[in-house]
């Protein structure tokens, strides 16, 4: 999926925009993982390796988000 299309997709106006709406959680060589907050006030789960909405999980906060993608990946040392 296109990068602009895929931030489209949450609501933002570039891929761009939603970077700057994202936190790191988690980096492991060139693939990050991400919790954004998006327009809706929802928050979402995701990582770079494959850009694809269907690989997004969304959730009511971001502390819901931060501990789906600790306990989905395993991350010990979360950002």
């Amino acid at each position: 999926m296109e990068k602009e299309v895929f931030a489209k997709t949450f609501g933002f106006e570039s891929y761009e925009d939603l970077i700057d709406h994202s936190r790191e959680v988690h980096t492991e060589g060139d693939i990050s993982w991400y919790v954004t907050g998006c327009p809706d006030g929802k928050w979402a789960a995701w990582d770079e390796a494959e850009i694809s909405r269907d690989r997004v999980e969304v959730f009511n906060t971001e502390e819901e988000a931060r501990e789906f993608l600790q306990l989905g990946w395993g991350f010990r040392n979360p950002m």
